[in-house]
């Protein structure tokens, strides 16, 4: 790993500042129009109830998919605002400060990630013009930007996900010399946050040990020992958590499993290199009225790119520029074999389990964004690598990084602008609006 001189120290932390408040006022500004009062507007994801889970642990028995989320947050967040409270720095009621406190979590999440995306270009060997361009491209991802700014589980994912990638690249510069208590550490924390995150940290492991001199056996038997640590870890933690909060677990994990299931895969199959173009710049989402999932007279506005139908030439031309990067960079990573080939590789490893998941999981693809985007954005670099240093490359991807920039703002000030002028709830059957706490 490069050492941090005092000036390269300050720009990071300058860069962690920045992203930080871009995360932060986007944040407040959809808790300010209600989007996070209730589950399921922006793309399907879950702010209201995750952030009850981080700031109270009033946990709903999601244990199947985030184990052990409330245990690692809800526990420093109550302390934190028991100390406040505790030394009269604020007046607010208890529940009201945690749930600002907890408010922080995505937004630093966020940052931190950005700051590792910065490092792992960095100890890849990138020059200062790829690190800013593809730091830039980064940041602007209109995944990133929302999803990065949602109270939920998906910017914590990115961020362990990006860790899982900065100590990769570190255990490559030291030809193979694993830091195993970093590894079971991360592995640990990502699969208590969602424990298909798993899958992401055994395709690099075992990339990074499968081309840096292990053999297949060894490989094998170094990520089943990552597994059983991994496993056994999380299962006490969250009994622990479980004893110590009184949580009684949802166990009918049949009904659980199979409401996000999809008996016809087929379309979801093809529809996933959309998703994986829109990661970066999509087109306006479909905007309707959903019924609740309570089964009360409520329906809920709801933003979706499943159903859109497209959008004009220039979401077209972002979408295949970006798919044709990721396939360049693809194709040069398994042609060309470079220092870092073993992180090229699990990335292509883990947009194609995330393909076969997601054919069968979830309901949107667009939600599960972040658990890809990582990937997608060493793909690309793959390929920015590739094509020769010159004004005209650099003119386009200044172009093109500047095209997702301005779709993206596009896209965002459609969304608020529906989210100023159209109720978050109304009556299924007279469309009159209520609230959306009812």
């Amino acid at each position: 790993m490069r050492t941090l001189t005092v000036s390269k120290s300050l720009t990071l932390s300058g860069a962690f500042l920045a992203v930080f408040a871009l995360h932060l006022v986007i944040e407040n500004h959809l808790d300010r129009l209600n989007a996070f009062c209730v589950d399921n507007v922006l793309f399907d994801a879950d702010p209201d109830s995750r952030l009850a889970v981080i700031a109270h642990n009033w946990y709903l028995g999601l244990t199947l998919h985030h184990p052990n989320l409330p245990y690692f947050f809800s526990p420093p967040i109550r302390l934190l605002a028991n100390v406040l409270r505790q030394l009269r720095l604020t007046d607010r009621p208890e529940p009201e400060l945690r749930r600002r406190i907890a408010m922080f979590v995505a937004p630093a999440a966020s940052a931190t990630k950005a700051l590792l995306v910065i490092v792992l270009l960095r100890t890849m060997g990138a020059s200062m013009a790829n690190v800013a361009l593809l730091s830039l491209l980064s940041v602007a991802s209109f995944s990133q930007l929302l999803f990065g700014s949602i109270p939920d589980s998906y910017a914590l994912s990115a961020c362990c996900i990006a860790i899982v990638y900065v100590l990769a690249a570190d255990a490559i510069q030291k030809r193979g010399q694993i830091l195993w208590k970093a590894w079971c550490l991360i592995s640990v924390v990502a699969t208590g946050i969602t424990i298909t995150n798993f899958a992401t940290v055994a395709a690099v492991f075992g990339s990074v040990l499968l081309f840096t001199g292990h053999s297949l056996r060894q490989t094998l038997r170094h990520v089943v020992i990552l597994a059983s640590v991994t496993v056994v870890t999380t299962t006490i933690l969250a009994a622990c958590g479980n004893y110590a909060f009184k949580t009684r677990p949802n166990l009918d994990l049949v009904d659980a499993v199979a409401s996000y299931l999809h008996l016809d895969p087929t379309d979801r199959a093809f529809r996933f290199p959309i998703a994986l173009g829109d990661t970066f710049s999509p087109p306006n989402p479909s905007i309707q009225y959903a019924k609740h999932f309570s089964g009360i007279d409520k329906c809920v506005l709801r933003f979706t790119l499943s159903e859109t139908s497209g959008g004009n030439i220039v979401v077209y031309v972002l979408r295949a520029a970006t798919l044709m990067l990721i396939v360049v960079g693809a194709f040069v990573a398994v042609a060309a074999p470079t220092e870092m080939r073993p992180i090229y590789l699990a990335s292509i490893v883990i947009l194609l389990i995330n393909w076969g998941l997601h054919t069968f999981w979830g309901s949107e693809l667009f939600l599960y964004s972040q658990h890809w985007h990582l990937s997608g954005l060493m793909l690309i670099y793959s390929a920015v690598c590739w094509l020769r240093p010159s004004r005209l490359w650099s003119t386009v991807m200044a172009v093109y990084l500047c095209a997702v920039v301005g779709n993206n703002l596009i896209v965002g000030n459609g969304i608020v602008r529906a989210l100023v002028e159209k109720p978050i709830a109304v009556s299924c059957s007279t469309s009159q609006p209520i609230p959306c706490s009812d």
